[in-house]
């Protein structure tokens, strides 16, 4: 568990990925589908903000995760999971996000670091004659962000805002080149994110607490297939409006001194385009499968991607002291999630010509012949199946997921906790 005076000073990068790699056992990047605990698939982790699954809907990772000033405390368990975690295989990530008091609270925070911090050890003519770019580094970084949190009725009714800006440009992978006579040079790779979260408490009374959360993030970046290469700034794939949204009421319901209800609804989305560049959008491309260059224009499809669910749930707890031998923390529940995942292709041009060592005629390259292969023919090319258009080739894979769990943590003398509960899941 970490909480909020600990997150601070954590000697980490402000994101949610470092706090994830320093739980043992943690490998990948979980923003890229690819983190995971204790060699479990990535899609064996289960991630809630603010008591709503964050994860996608269709093949896991998360949806959606706060800015780093907006986290009050993280939770990482990986193993011993109650019964009111579902859809997991053993990993339940749980992120709970500040709230304001009676006290006015906010700070304002700038980090900052450019290339003139990074020390390149071989001058610019080396590193063309030995046919490399600069090394991926920062041009400049920026990390701004600003929290204010207080009352707007004092014990009635609190808030708390969240805004960042990160925004930075570094020197991309892509090998210098020329191809056909054209020289294609390295280029950057520019990158900004808005995120900003607003969250509403009200003490409805002394029997019931309500709270709203809304979270948002967007991303735009120049360069999405960054870590490429051998692809040309004219064949590349643009991240532009890459759109996050998270939302969730939850209702507290105290019902005594030992027995509360919590009811939710939530609702999380991705809106998630890889496109191109306009000016390049109609090109066909050129692979060179000798050299690996790709230029020119995309070799695949742009893709229109949306990831989302809708949920709602009521989990009832209760405590019960001295009771058969010990004490008792006894949930039951019920939830329900509906999810989205709408895939939509399309290509303006759907031509790719394969090249070989430079040779038009993949074939004759390949195989060092004069004149078409006898069995492949001359040249190589390849057709997307899908439209031009938006919508023309699209995709809905829908989920629906109902869960009900009771669970008992029986505690014997404070020395020995006994988890013990069953849940049923119907997927369909």
């Amino acid at each position: 568990m970490c909480i909020r005076d600990r997150l601070e000073r954590l000697p980490l990068n402000r994101n949610f990925i470092d706090i994830f790699n320093t739980v043992p056992g943690a490998v990948g990047k979980i923003d890229t589908y690819s983190g995971s605990i204790h060699g479990a698939t990535p899609t064996t982790v289960t991630y809630e903000l603010d008591g709503v699954n964050a994860n996608s809907p269709t093949h896991g990772g998360p949806i959606v995760y706060p800015h780093y000033d907006a986290m009050e405390e993280v939770e990482i368990a990986t193993g011993g999971l109650p019964a009111q975690v579902g859809n997991t295989g053993g990993t339940y990530v749980n992120i709970v996000t500040k709230s304001g008091g009676n006290e006015f609270h906010g700070h304002i925070q700038l980090y900052y670091t450019n290339e003139s911090l990074t020390n390149i050890l071989f001058p610019e003519e080396q590193l063309t004659a030995m046919g490399f770019g600069k090394p991926e580094s920062p041009i400049y970084d920026w990390d701004v962000s600003g929290t204010l949190g207080g009352p707007i009725i004092k014990d009635k009714i609190w808030f708390f805002s969240d805004l960042g800006l990160l925004a930075s440009k570094r020197h991309g992978r892509f090998i210098p080149t020329t191809i056909l006579g054209k020289r294609y040079d390295q280029f950057d790779l520019p990158e900004t994110t808005w995120r900003g979260m607003f969250k509403l408490t009200f003490q409805i009374s002394e029997s019931f607490r309500f709270f709203t959360m809304l979270h948002g993030e967007i991303l735009d970046r120049d360069v999405y297939n960054w870590w490429h290469t051998k692809r040309t700034y004219d064949s590349r794939f643009v991240l532009n409006n890459n759109t996050r949204i998270a939302a969730t009421g939850n209702l507290t319901w105290i019902i005594g001194s030992d027995t509360f209800v919590d009811f939710r609804v939530g609702y999380v989305n991705r809106w998630y385009p890889i496109v191109t560049d306009p000016q390049y959008d109609a090109n066909e491309s050129y692979v060179d499968s000798y050299t690996g260059y790709t230029w020119n224009g995309i070799p695949t499809w742009k893709s229109k991607i949306t990831r989302q669910t809708k949920q709602a749930s009521a989990r009832l707890t209760h405590f019960q002291d001295d009771f058969l031998g010990g004490d008792h923390e006894i949930g039951v529940g019920i939830e329900y999630i509906w999810g989205l995942d709408r895939y939509g292709y399309e290509r303006t041009n759907p031509l790719t010509w394969y090249y070989y060592n430079g040779n038009p005629y993949y074939y004759r390259g390949y195989y060092g012949l004069n004149s078409p292969h006898p069995i492949f023919g001359d040249g190589r090319l390849r057709f997307t199946n899908c439209g031009k258009n938006p919508h023309d080739s699209e995709k809905d894979l829908i989920v629906n997921r109902i869960g009900a769990y009771i669970q008992d943590a029986f505690t014997i003398h404070n020395r020995l906790t006994i988890n013990a509960g069953l849940r049923v899941d119907y997927y369909n």
